[in-house]
């Protein structure tokens, strides 16, 4: 038992037990300080999703604007060319002009043994 207390009472035992502490507590700290920046609302990999995100979201905004150019320059056809207006209304309506024939080609309904030789 005396020894224990001696031990006890050597000052370099105490510091390197204090140390000990120290160093585990400083450990556990900086874990929780790390797994804290990993995982939280502002963490690595909170920043990595955002950022995947906010690529798809710009190429979206891409593919849209595109789109845009393209219905402005629509409405721009519409508005003074009318050619385009007759061509589309021909094209889509399937309307024609006064005194225009029209010529319809029906295909032909074929029967199963068409193209076979006996």
């Amino acid at each position: 038992m005396k020894l224990k207390k001696e031990r006890n009472l050597n000052p370099s035992f105490l510091f390197s037990r204090i140390l000990n502490k120290t160093l585990s507590k400083g450990f556990v700290l900086v874990a929780v300080i790390f797994f804290f920046f990993v995982f939280s609302v502002w963490g690595v990999i909170n920043v990595y999703e955002l950022k995947s995100r906010e690529q798809g979201i710009k190429e979206e905004i891409t593919a849209v604007k595109q789109k845009n150019k393209k219905i402005e320059m629509e409405i721009k056809e519409l508005k003074n060319n009318k050619q385009y207006i007759s061509s589309l209304a021909r094209e889509k309506l399937n309307m024609v002009k006064k005194g225009e024939l029209v010529f319809k080609f029906i295909p032909k309904k074929t029967s199963g043994n068409a193209g076979k030789s006996n």
